[in-house]
């Protein structure tokens, strides 16, 4: 049996993995409409990202229809009478 080594999950971690998807969801253009963003943009590393456009137009259908289900979830204000 092979063990494959565990993957640290400490707050350092978690906050640099953070800033790297931050990071990428600037240089990608995340808050642009699917069809505007760029099919590649480079990294601070100097890498080059390939943008799969169909993966993030799928992604945003999920995050709209999240919104609507948020919205419809919210308690309705009432009065007493």
């Amino acid at each position: 049996m092979v063990r494959r080594p565990v993957e640290s999950h400490s707050p350092i971690n978690q906050s640099h993995r953070c800033e790297l998807q931050y990071e990428y969801r600037q240089r990608q253009g995340w808050g642009l409409k699917v069809k505007d963003r760029p099919q590649t943009f480079v990294s601070r590393e100097g890498n080059t990202i390939i943008a799969s456009h169909s993966i993030a137009s799928n992604n945003d259908n999920i995050l709209k229809a999240g919104r609507v289900r948020f919205m419809l979830e919210e308690p309705i204000p009432t009065t007493k009478f």
